[in-house]
Order: C-alpha cells, then structure tokens, then sequence
C-alpha cells in the first residue's frame, strides 16, 4: 500500500495542475496500481471476510468490490488472470450466480 499512495503523490505519475500532461506511462502505473489492490481485495475476502462479517461490513466491502471490478473491467487494467482467486466473488457480487 505504501507503494501505491508513493506513485499516487507523485506528480510525475499523477500531475498536480491541470495543465501537465500525463505521462506516456500513466497506464502501465495505474494497471500495476489496480493489479496490487486486486490482491488486496482478495486477501481481504479469503482471509478475513468473516471478521468483516462480524462487524457487519459486508455490504460495504461487497459494494466497494463491486464498484472497483466494473472499473477495472471497463477499461481493462487487470489481467483475468489475477482475477481468478475471486471468480466466486465475482460470481456472487456482479453476476449473482
């Protein structure tokens, strides 16, 4: 995570003003930068999910995913690939099968 917020602070990834441009490797950071929260997202769900459903929080992380895998999807940032460890969440969450 400390990676991820260090590339989202850096302005030459993610430029300040309106008028930098962005870099011509914008894409390949902001896939590695999904890719990892990919991860996150699974380690959450295989490791700790009934401890977010003790707290009651499911709603909220299943809402959260659901909005994240339809971004990264849409504009095709992970590779399904890594998107296999959560292909019955995915199942459940976005195709309630």
């Amino acid at each position: 995570m400390n990676w991820i917020q260090k590339q989202i602070d850096n302005p030459a990834v993610f430029p300040a003003t309106m008028d930098e441009p962005f870099p011509d490797t914008f894409r390949q950071y902001v896939s590695v930068i999904f890719r990892r929260l990919t991860r996150v997202y699974s380690h959450i769900y295989h490791h700790h999910f009934e401890k977010i459903v003790s707290l009651g929080a499911e709603a909220h992380l299943n809402t959260a995913f659901k909005h994240f895998y339809y971004f990264i999807t849409e504009f095709e940032l992970v590779d399904e690939r890594e998107l296999q460890p959560l292909e019955s969440i995915v199942n459940a969450i976005v195709h309630k099968k």
